[in-house]
C-alpha cells in the first residue's frame, strides 16, 4: 500500500507498482477529481513502468489514460514493428476520446512548429557557448522550463524576441571556470544549486540534461509520413539513455563531445538517487571522461534534499581546483 503525500491510502495495488516514486508525480490525493481530462504515461524508465497500470485504478473514471510503450532495443526489425503498432493504437484511442481524426497534414504543420522551438532553443545554446556570461543559470533554464509549458507558438515568439536583444545584453555574472551539468534529472536542476555554482567564480556553458539540451537535440523530418517520422525519431534520434539499448551510441562519448564542443573545464553530474540505470552507466561515463582529463565532480539529488552547506562546499572545493 502507498500513501501519497499524506492523502488517503487509496493505492492499494502492489502487483501493479508499489515504488512511491511513480505516484509522487502527482501530487495530492488521486482520489480527488483529476484537474487533467487526458493523460499518456510512457513506459520509460524502472520508477513509472507500471504507471499506465496503477493510474487507472486510481484517478476518476472520467479522466482518459492510455500507456505508450517503445522498446528498450531500439535497432531492431522488430522494435521498429512493435512501436509502429503501439503508435497507430495510441492514434485510435485518443481519436476515439477525442471524436475527431488526427489529420496527416495538422500534424505535420505541429511537428513543424515543435522542431522551430527546438530550432530556436539550440540557438540559445549556441549563443551561451560563446558568451557565458550573457545569461544567469537560473534565468536560462527558466527559459529551457517555460519551453514546457507555455503555447508552443507562444514561446516561438518570445524565444525570436529574446535572441535578437540577447547580443547587446550586458554580462550577467563574472564567472569564468566553464562548467557542463550532466545528469539524469527529470526536473529541473535546482536554483540554489545554480546559484552556487555562479557564487563559486565558474559558469553554466552546457548541459547534458533532460530539462535541458536533451529535450532539444530531437530532429524530426518534415518530409513523407509524420507518424513514420515519429516512430523513427523516437527509437533512433534520440540522446543515448541508460533505459534504452542502442549500441551505435555511447553516453560517455557523447557527454566528452558536449564538453569539448563548448570548451567545459569540467562536469558536475547530478545522480538521482534510485535510479539504477544511471547508476549502472555512470562508471562507463566516468572512464570516458577520465580518459580526456576532463575532471568531474558527481553529486547525489533527491527529492526535497536540503544539504544545501555540503552542496556549496562540495561545489566551490571543485572550483578552486578547476582554478589552480
Amino acid at each position: 500500500m502507498v500513501r501519497v503525500h499524506n492523502g488517503p491510502p487509496i493505492l492499494t495495488f502492489p502487483h501493479s507498482a508499489t515504488d512511491s516514486r511513480s505516484p509522487l508525480a502527482f501530487r495530492g490525493s488521486l482520489s480527488d477529481p483529476f484537474h487533467y481530462r487526458s493523460a499518456v504515461a510512457p513506459g520509460q524508465g524502472l520508477s513509472i513502468r507500471q504507471l499506465s497500470d496503477l493510474l487507472p485504478r486510481s484517478v476518476s473514471k472520467h479522466v482518459w489514460f492510455h500507456g505508450l510503450f517503445i522498446p528498450a532495443t531500439v535497432r531492431t526489425q522488430w522494435a521498429k514493428a512493435f512501436t509502429t503498432e503501439a503508435m497507430q493504437t495510441f492514434r485510435f484511442a485518443f481519436e476515439h476520446f477525442a471524436a475527431d481524426d488526427i489529420d496527416p497534414h495538422r500534424l505535420r504543420q505541429s511537428l513543424s512548429l515543435y522542431e522551430r522551438q527546438r530550432t530556436l532553443v539550440r540557438k540559445l545554446y549556441d549563443l551561451r557557448r560563446e558568451n557565458s556570461r550573457i545569461m544567469r543559470a537560473r534565468e536560462f533554464y527558466a527559459v529551457v522550463m517555460s519551453s514546457m509549458l507555455m503555447p508552443k507558438q507562444e514561446h516561438v515568439s518570445l524565444l525570436e524576441t529574446l535572441l535578437q536583444t540577447l547580443p547587446s545584453r550586458q554580462p550577467a555574472t563574472n564567472g569564468h571556470v566553464r562548467l557542463v551539468l550532466a545528469g539524469n534529472l527529470c526536473e529541473p536542476v535546482r536554483d540554489i544549486m545554480l546559484d552556487t555554482i555562479e557564487e563559486s567564480g565558474a559558469v553554466v556553458v552546457d548541459d547534458d540534461l533532460y530539462v535541458g539540451s536533451r529535450a532539444f537535440a530531437l530532429a524530426i523530418s518534415l518530409e513523407g509520413d509524420p507518424f513514420e517520422a515519429l516512430v523513427n525519431a523516437y527509437l533512433t534520434g534520440l540522446p543515448p539513455c541508460p533505459t534504452k539499448i542502442d549500441h551505435e551510441k555511447d553516453w560517455g562519448d557523447y557527454l566528452v563531445r558536449i564538453v569539448k564542443q563548448s570548451q567545459g573545464q569540467g562536469v558536475i553530474n547530478i545522480v538521482c538517487r534510485e535510479c539504477e540505470p544511471h547508476y549502472f552507466s555512470l562508471p562507463k561515463i566516468q572512464q570516458c571522461l577520465r580518459e580526456e582529463g576532463i575532471p568531474e565532480l558527481v553529486w547525489e539529488e533527491e527529492p526535497g534534499m536540503k544539504a544545501v552547506g555540503q552542496l556549496r562546499t562540495r561545489v566551490q572545493a571543485f572550483v578552486e581546483m578547476l582554478q589552480s
